[in-house]
């Protein structure tokens, strides 16, 4: 679609890519071909990594910049009344691929923090062929601790 209002109208569109599935090459020649068309005509292509920039590089050369996933904290502030910011919230939002986004090392490096400190909570959100591994885990290495995982699945 974007293609085709670059050259009927003139208007330039830009690809701001997340998928983590874009580090494995185009799957068969028409996905191939559409990678490469839409990526050759975009404005911009903005990747969020390093990584995934050069996976979609490999498939076509075009004019990348990365933009990394983060949060505006001039735009996003914290609310100041004290006892809703007693801990710290570390969010987690994926498909919960653990392949891609290693959601296991996440969880294992937060019950190791846990040893030490433990004014933190890790919050996942999402849902994915890992999920029911993910919980178990969880639910394994929080053990009888009163609260380290808000798990929430959509």
């Amino acid at each position: 679609m974007g293609i085709l209002l670059k050259f009927l109208f003139g208007i330039p569109f830009v690809i701001v890519e997340h998928s983590a599935t874009r580090l494995n090459p185009p799957s068969g020649v028409k996905e191939t071909i559409k990678t490469r068309l839409t990526l050759k005509f975009a404005g911009i292509v903005l990747p969020v990594s390093t990584i995934l920039k050069n996976a979609l590089e490999s498939v076509q050369s075009a004019n990348y910049q990365i933009i990394g996933n983060v949060v505006d904290t001039t735009f996003f502030v914290p609310k100041k009344d004290e006892k809703h910011n007693l801990k710290k919230r570390i969010l987690h939002v994926s498909l919960l691929n653990d392949r891609y986004k290693n959601v296991s090392g996440i969880i294992r490096a937060v019950g190791y923090l846990r040893k030490i400190r433990s004014d933190f909570e890790l919050h996942i959100v999402g849902d994915g062929l890992d999920k029911e591994p993910l919980m178990e885990l969880a639910h394994h290495i929080q053990g009888q601790d009163e609260y380290i995982f808000s798990m929430v699945f959509y």
